[in-house]
């Protein structure tokens, strides 16, 4: 199953992925503020490690763990149908989980901007 994990989610945004989540049968979390330095396979929970950066970021981002191709797909079609569009979203994989939150909205920041000019990030 799925899990959604929001960073920086606008309240009403917020609601609307939640209900998404639920009616797709998905778990969601809330990041709070405080964990945007942790590295993100502590916060999936793949880690014990609490170490944090202090790093930050304002911007709204989603994290998909776990999700398998038909979630994905549902999920992605629901938060469009629903205009919950949030422009910086990642899928696990093993190696954003080295980032921290903030490392990671900065990367897919990137990644984001070039894609909407047509030039690449690396």
């Amino acid at each position: 199953m799925g899990k959604v994990f929001l960073f920086n989610i606008e309240e009403k945004k917020e609601l609307k992925i939640k209900m998404i989540c639920v009616s797709l049968r998905l778990q969601y979390e809330v990041v709070s503020s405080e964990m945007f330095s942790m590295k993100m396979e502590s916060i999936v929970g793949f880690s014990d490690d609490r170490t944090k950066t202090g790093e930050s970021f304002s911007e709204e981002m989603l994290y998909l763990a776990g999700f398998t191709q038909t979630e994905l797909n549902r999920f992605l079609s629901e938060l469009r149908r629903k205009k919950a569009a949030i422009a910086l979203k990642a899928i696990m994989t093993e190696s954003n989980l080295k980032y921290t939150a903030a490392e990671l909205c900065k990367e897919i920041a990137a990644e984001h901007e070039a894609m909407q000019s047509g030039k690449t990030v690396h």
